[in-house]
């Protein structure tokens, strides 16, 4: 996924999916210990319903629960 292109992107609840473009405004890689690679990409969302923004909202917020907490 180069830096710059558009992206389409499905998003799954349950039996529901909603397509979205998405552009990628950055890209790293990830080199976990397994020696897999693996990126982490940055997207912008373009063309957002308000259904989208709500699951967009609800795995933000599933992720930043299950991620470990900084302590400092």
């Amino acid at each position: 996924m180069p830096v710059g292109s558009v992206q389409s992107i499905r998003l799954i609840q349950g039996v529901e999916a909603i397509e979205v473009r998405t552009a990628v405004r950055h890209l790293s890689p990830v080199l976990p210990e397994g020696g897999n690679r693996r990126y982490r990409v940055g997207l912008e969302f373009l063309n957002v319903t308000e259904q989208a923004a709500e699951w967009i909202g609800s795995l933000m917020e599933e992720q930043r629960l299950s991620s470990p907490q900084d302590e400092t």
